[in-house]
């Protein structure tokens, strides 16, 4: 081979310091980029418009901890206010029961009762099953019973709050509620008692 090359030992000191100027100018330049970016201010904040909202983010980061840049400013997309995560409440499950088939726990409604017999029973069995209507009907007339002698502590309670006439006017539909739940009560036990009475014969 007739091409010379240097050897290392051969180079001089001015070839060194040619060669570690590229490399210092290099590292310096990306010191100047990144120190641009750090303190450069957002657009926000240079524009002069959202001011409060970058302040608010700002306080916002500040008070998590997270997401704090670089002199206390918010780093990335700042946050903003929303609702918070709801999920079902976790209970506690007995593995010997069975959920229902619709699943997470809320068992499917009932069908509702036949208000009359099946037309091929007999007149016993008629008789059995309006005298168990009867009984149910009875605890549901208890019941709105008890609703409706509550009615005068809870008008002293609404009449006692800070905003009486508010609470006036939900009382007043409340209480046309129950007295007409009442009234329904006492309908349905008298005609079950009426078709008893037509069975027995009395």
């Amino acid at each position: 081979m007739t091409t010379e090359t240097k050897k290392a030992s051969e180079a001089t000191p001015a070839d060194e310091e040619q060669s570690a100027l590229p490399t210092i100018l290099a590292g310096a330049g990306i010191l100047a980029v990144a120190a641009l970016l750090i303190f450069w201010p957002s657009g926000d904040d240079a524009k002069g418009k959202g001011s409060e909202k970058a302040t608010a983010g700002n306080q916002a980061g500040a008070a998590d901890g997270k997401g704090a840049g670089a002199g206390g400013r918010a780093a990335g997309v700042g946050a903003r206010s929303v609702d918070a995560a709801t999920s079902l409440p976790s209970t506690r499950r007995n593995s010997a029961i069975k959920l229902p088939a619709g699943g997470n726990g809320i068992a499917e409604m009932p069908e509702p009762q036949p208000q009359d017999p099946p037309p091929t029973a007999t007149k016993d069995e008629k008789i059995a099953f309006y005298e168990k209507r009867l009984e149910q009907a009875q605890r549901v007339l208890e019941a709105r019973q008890k609703f409706v002698d509550r009615l005068p502590q809870v008008q002293a309670r609404v009449e006692a709050s800070d905003k009486p006439e508010e609470g006036m006017k939900a009382f007043e539909k409340r209480k046309k509620i129950v007295e007409d739940n009442l009234a329904k009560a006492k309908q349905d036990l008298e005609e079950i008692e009426g078709k008893l009475a037509q069975l027995r014969g009395n």
